[in-house]
């Protein structure tokens, strides 16, 4: 007698036929032990147990021919009674089911986790931040205008006689007659009284005045009053200037007169002449001398021009003072800049006809704490560059109180240098100038730059979930925690929109869904703010996004800049950026809901169930027993299908394989689940396997509480199974 498993079984068996049976026995067994045998590829398994039935057949068989056993103490049956065999005891353990390896991290407490990391997920730099672009050119042009010219002096004197041969022969015989004596004078009656040119002047050759005016002197040398002196003053041989009118000018005396030259053309040449003159003599005895003089004194007054050609004295323009507009790509407001590189590039050209000297200066612009402050000369109807280089030199953008930012003072100003020579002049000759600042460098900047959405590059995580996605079924990671490490050196309030996909092939796509993220940011310049974003089950849905699992994880998102607004001043330097990268820790801390795996063997139901290899015996019912010890916090079900040759089921069984493992409140197993599960094949169902070509076996897994309990997996988990198989047999001889 036999005794396995808490059986006990007859056997009437001849030995012949019994070798027979147990190759029939032999053949399922295999069948259904191919699937322990194989390795269980969606867990990478490398399998540590196979299953010995050549040994228990030898086993068997040879037990079954002793001598106890001799035909002569048996009759012959038709049927034989069960009788169990043990087939194998295999032990699986987490750790022999899945390979540790970069990404799958065995913890010295035996916990499991997935850890990934991703080096610059995201790096803005400055030129995501703030460029400056070349300038365009400021210009101005400075026009000559009115110039102001030296005043000048010129004078005439006319001798008694030269005035008597320009009077009617009456009175000039009148007069004439008393030269050198004492006596009173003759009466002068109303006339003309000649044309006297004045001497050239040296000042111009001719000239059009914007302003000012040619004051005369009169003194009269004459023995006599004139009651009435008027004078044209004109160009010689030319129109006009102007008259000047006297009266009443005593023997001696002075009397002054203006003609206004405003508008007026005036040759170095010029002439006046007495329009008038009259005098009622003089009554008291004086000497006559034709040799006495009336002097005619001329003397510019105030006088500009605005053409000619003339002699320019040495003079300053008015400056030119304009607030160049510092143009930034994004309507930035800056406040500071200093440059590590950068220049100014001036253009002078003039069609004035003498040197023109330059001053450039530049208050806003200093450089080693001293303002730009510089001088050009440009000659006479010529085009002259200058460049003005602004290496470390720090530009201060705020000295315009009705707008202290993105503006710079230049102040223009233009000196005229004189040769000393006539030279012709135009009030619309100008110096024109053009300035602009080129490859600008900074090593620092200040100012506000604006509320601007940046955009993170899009991409991908190579993160490599396929044993997940091989399990199939329902899956909730409990405690997923994903860092952004956060390096920043741009001193300004950033806020992180990450957008984060998980896509899966089956199981459709799911969005991080996280709420944007103030990042650190430093408050002083050449430092470096480090921090930490996380997402987590609480402000986001990565757990849902990495249980689906995800074939592919794509990443994109935008950083805003002051979000808030202008809350105050930011800055960078010319190495600043943001770089985030990304750290992942995922425990292997779930909820799970029919989790599977599986594997299909070959079977022959006809070999195995059928009479037709010549012993007349059948297998005409079996029992499967399974003896289980879980330590797995998973409950576990067992699906047994067999399929024909065409892949149509012929019969499908679903075996309660045995419970979760008990937790501690830490929710590690504490206490082994056991149970003994059967498998009955009747008659019937053995009848429908004469026809099995296959057979499949898949191990379905919850967690507990349907699927809801959160459960923590450690290396040492293990399911222990001891197999067993009664089989009724016909036929033996």
């Amino acid at each position: 007698m036999w005794k396995v498993g808490g059986h006990s079984t007859i056997i009437w068996v001849f030995h012949n036929n019994l070798s027979q049976l147990f190759l029939k026995l032999f053949i399922l067994l295999v069948s259904l032990g191919d699937f322990a045998a194989k390795p269980m590829n969606m867990f990478r398994i490398s399998s540590s147990f196979k299953l010995v039935l050549p040994l228990v057949f030898v086993f068997i068989l040879t037990a079954c021919i002793k001598d106890k056993y001799k035909p002569k103490n048996f009759m012959k049956p038709d049927w034989e009674q069960g009788f169990g065999v043990p087939v194998s005891t295999f032990n699986i353990t987490l750790k022999n089911l899945i390979t540790e390896d970069s990404t799958l991290i065995f913890n010295p407490d035996s916990s499991i986790k997935i850890a990934f990391a991703q080096d610059s997920l995201a790096e803005q730099s400055v030129a995501d931040i703030i460029d400056i672009p070349s300038q365009a050119p400021t210009t101005q042009s400075m026009k000559l205008g009115e110039i102001s010219i030296d005043n000048f002096t010129t004078n005439r004197v006319i001798a008694l006689s030269e005035l008597l041969n320009n009077l009617n022969p009456a009175t000039a015989n009148a007069i004439a007659a008393l030269n050198g004596i004492t006596a009173p004078f003759p009466s002068i009656p109303s006339q003309t009284g000649g044309t006297y040119p004045m001497p050239a002047l040296t000042e111009f050759s001719t000239v059009n005045f914007a302003s000012g005016s040619l004051d005369f002197t009169l003194i009269n040398g004459y023995p006599t009053p004139l009651d009435s002196l008027v004078f044209e003053l004109s160009n010689v041989g030319g129109a006009s200037l102007g008259f000047a009118r006297f009266g009443n000018v005593q023997p001696g005396a002075t009397q002054l007169r203006s003609i206004p030259l405003a508008g007026k053309t005036m040759d170095n040449d010029i002439q006046i002449t007495i329009t008038k003159i009259e005098s009622n003599g003089n009554p008291v005895a004086s000497l006559i001398s034709l040799a006495s003089q009336l002097s005619i004194e001329a003397t510019g007054n105030n006088l500009t021009v605005i053409g000619g050609v003339v002699r320019i004295p040495s003079q300053e323009f008015a400056a030119d003072t304009t607030n160049v507009d510092f143009a930034t790509t994004d309507n930035e407001e800056l406040y500071t800049i200093d440059l590590k590189d950068g220049e100014i590039n001036f253009n002078f050209q003039s069609s004035i006809s003498e040197p023109i000297r330059i001053i450039v200066s530049m208050p806003g612009i200093s450089k080693n704490n001293v303002p730009i402050l510089d001088s050009i000369d440009v000659a006479s109807n010529a085009t002259t560059s200058w460049v003005i280089d602004l290496t470390n030199a720090t530009i201060d953008l705020t000295t315009n109180s009705a707008q202290p930012f993105n503006q710079i003072p230049v102040i223009v100003q233009a000196k005229l240098v004189s040769s000393g020579t006539l030279k012709p002049i135009d009030s619309s000759n100008a110096i024109n100038v053009s300035y602009g600042f080129q490859d600008i460098e900074f090593s620092y900047i200040e100012g506000y730059f604006g509320q601007k959405n940046i955009t993170i590059d899009p991409g991908k995580l190579e993160l490599d979930l396929a044993f997940l996605r091989e399990l199939g079924g329902d899956f909730l990671f409990a405690s997923p925690d994903v860092q952004l490490k956060i390096a920043n050196s741009i001193g300004a309030p950033i806020r992180l929109g990450l957008n984060m996909t998980g896509i899966s092939a089956t199981n459709g796509t799911v969005s991080l869904n996280a709420t944007p993220s103030l990042l650190p940011f430093p408050t002083v310049p050449n430092t470096v703010a480090n921090g930490i974003v996380s997402y987590n089950k609480n402000n986001s849905q990565i757990a849902q996004l990495l249980s689906l699992p995800p074939d592919t994880i794509t990443y994109g998102g935008t950083v805003l800049l002051n979000p808030a607004g202008n809350a105050g001043a930011n800055f960078l330097t010319d190495n600043s950026k943001i770089r985030i990268d990304m750290e992942m820790e995922l425990p292997l801390e779930l909820s799970a809901g029919n989790l599977r795996f599986a594997d299909t063997s070959d079977f022959d139901g006809a070999s195995t169930f059928g009479n037709n290899d010549g012993s007349g015996m059948q297998i005409v019912g079996a029992k499967l027993i399974l003896q289980n010890t879980n330590r797995f916090p998973f409950d576990i079900n067992l699906d047994l299908t067999w399929l024909d040759s065409t892949g149509t089921q012929v019969y499908s069984t679903t075996v309660p394989f045995v419970q979760a493992a008990s937790v501690d409140i830490n929710g590690r197993v504490n206490l082994a689940s056991r149970n003994t599960a059967t498998v009955d094949l009747n008659a019937a169902t053995i009848q429908n396997l004469k026809n099995a070509k296959k057979m499949a076996l898949t191990f379905r897994m919850n967690t507990g509480n349907g699927g809801t309990t959160v459960a923590k997996l450690y290396t040492d988990y293990s399911l222990a199974v001891r197999i067993l198989i009664e089989a009724k047999v016909k036929g033996l001889l």
